[in-house]
């Protein structure tokens, strides 16, 4: 898989497709996935590399 902004924004398409919703925020923190009051979300720290995005967002849908 090619490390683009083009994939990063087609993973979020299918995850969204999921009903997941994904935030991007700032913090000292990875990243992953959770649900808060019945919604599916995944937070992704917004200053790391594309690639660790782009991983993490791999990451859910595996799961």
């Amino acid at each position: 898989m090619r490390i683009t902004k083009s994939t990063q924004e087609k993973l979020q398409a299918i995850l969204r497709a999921q009903e997941y919703r994904v935030r991007y925020e700032k913090g000292n923190f990875k990243g992953g996935y959770c649900i808060v009051h019945d919604q599916r979300m995944i937070i992704i720290n917004k200053f790391h590399p594309l690639e660790s995005k782009i991983n993490t967002l791999v990451e859910v849908i595996k799961d």
